[in-house]
């Protein structure tokens, strides 16, 4: 199995000097489920470091909020359900992200 072209699940929101955003979208087509991830090389070319984050908006219930209120805390879970050829396509779009932020 390969990266597909053009690449489905997965598209480029973003590019930056040093960083690529990318929109992943989950399987049941959920717009609730879709992840915004920034793919960031770090500068400083000693720590040799890539930064991966993720961005998912949630919608808290009622409760959620209720138990926020009274204990500060709150765990957010999610989970993204991607197909074995988006899996594959995300993985392919992070390494050419850094093979192309590496160049520059």
């Amino acid at each position: 199995m390969k990266r597909e072209k053009p690449t489905v699940g997965i598209s480029t929101s973003a590019e930056y000097d040093n960083a690529i955003c990318f929109t992943v979208q989950c399987d049941c087509m959920s717009h609730e489920h879709s992840i915004n991830t920034w793919v960031e090389v770090n500068a400083e070319k000693d720590l040799q470091c890539v930064e991966v984050s993720f961005y998912v908006q949630k919608q808290f219930t009622f409760f959620e909020k209720l138990k926020f209120l009274f204990s500060g805390s709150n765990t957010i879970d999610h989970e993204i359900i991607l197909s074995k050829q988006t899996a594959l396509n995300w993985i392919s779009a992070v390494k050419d992200a850094l093979d192309f932020l590496e160049e520059k």
